[in-house]
């Protein structure tokens, strides 16, 4: 009996730890997948991404992850902007 309990407190164990390594990537997996959707749907074209730290508000940085965006428009300029991804709200763009 005590060796069924140590075998299934260690798979709860695992699975737990699992779950919040996917709680940690799948996130970020997403956004990298809605932007660039956004982007084509424009004609642009994603060139990189990366998440800001700095002047984020308090509501964004908990409920949403801020990215600061860079692509090619139509016309062939390069833009940065920054937007914020969410479950609840989807894509913002900020600028």
């Amino acid at each position: 009996m005590h060796q069924l309990l140590a075998y299934v407190f260690s798979i709860v164990a695992a699975l737990v730890v699992l779950g919040v390594v996917i709680l940690c990537l799948v996130p970020e997996w997403l956004d990298k997948i809605r932007i660039r959707s956004e982007l084509k749907s424009f004609g642009a074209e994603f060139i990189s991404m990366t998440e800001e730290e700095e002047n984020i508000e308090w509501v964004e940085s908990r409920y949403g992850r801020t990215w600061r965006v860079v692509y090619r428009d139509t016309e062939g300029n390069e833009i940065a902007a920054s937007c914020t991804c969410s479950f609840l709200t989807g894509l913002n763009w900020r600028d």
